[in-house]
């Protein structure tokens, strides 16, 4: 698939929300570098089993954060009358 998303593409599929979190997004990798945001597959196993309430415990460089905030921020701009917070429970960890 290429880099470059066209109009047409865009307007086919901007209500599959699974599309526009792999196509949409970017994110800074380890180095800095701005990659684009597709789901690995722990994020894929997330996706599959959204329930309205989710627990998972902390595990490092899975990526769930990244997950959360980007379907978050995907949740508050295409649906109506939504809000998110994430909650962290050290100051660090909010950095």
């Amino acid at each position: 698939m290429s880099d470059i998303i066209t109009q047409k593409e865009i307007e086919k599929n901007l209500g599959d929300r699974l599309w526009r979190l792999n196509n949409l997004y970017v994110i800074k990798d380890e180095n800095g570098t701005m990659v684009p945001f597709r789901l690995n597959e722990v994020q894929v196993e997330l996706h599959r089993g959204l329930w309205f309430f989710v627990i998972i415990p902390k595990a490092r460089q899975l990526g769930v954060t990244t997950f959360f905030s980007i379907l978050y921020f995907d949740q508050i701009l295409f649906s109506k009358n939504k809000t998110a917070n994430i909650i962290a429970h050290r100051q660090d960890d909010m950095k």
